[in-house]
């Protein structure tokens, strides 16, 4: 009875494991949908010579701009590894345009980097798991495996009184 018990408990363990990492490959698959209007860096450069963007919020390479008379924000993205004033020039915006609109940096989320690590661990762990689970399991059948052409026959003395 308590060897059943054991049993379930091991394989549910391994259902539970099957069923987050098929959680956590459902929830990065699907993009979660926003209620921001997308749009390219050009049409931000456009935006801001025509003097219309507020204050632009850069968190890494992503740009939340407000835009004068709006209460939501676009949405954009910068080129990696690129300043976004010297973009923003690239794309023709003048210096005294760029003076007027309020840019905010974030500073980088710690949090973010450790989720990415831990969800790229995860697999590796799971996969871990089961090896260890499976190596566990066949450890004890693993007398067996060569004890096929053993007899288990007792030698039967006639002297010694068996009990019924």
């Amino acid at each position: 009875m308590n060897d059943n018990r054991t049993n379930w408990s091991r394989n549910g363990f391994v259902y539970l494991l099957i069923l987050v990492a098929a959680a956590a490959l459902l929830i990065n698959m699907f993009p979660r949908p926003s209620g921001n209007n997308v749009v390219h860096i050009s049409q931000v450069a456009r935006w801001i010579e025509a003097g219309q963007v507020k204050t632009i919020v850069v968190d890494g390479d992503d740009l939340r701009i407000r835009r004068k008379g709006q209460t939501r924000d676009d949405i954009s993205r910068k080129e990696p590894n690129v300043d976004l004033v010297t973009q923003l020039r690239a794309y023709g915006v003048s210096p005294q345009r760029l003076a007027a609109v309020e840019i905010r940096v974030q500073p980088a989320n710690q949090f973010g980097s450790w989720l990415m690590f831990l969800t790229n661990l995860l697999p590796i762990i799971l996969v871990a798991a089961l090896f260890f689970l499976l190596l566990r399991q066949a450890q004890g059948t693993n007398n067996q495996a060569m004890s096929f052409g053993k007899s288990r026959a007792r030698l039967y003395m006639g002297d010694k009184p068996t009990v019924t």
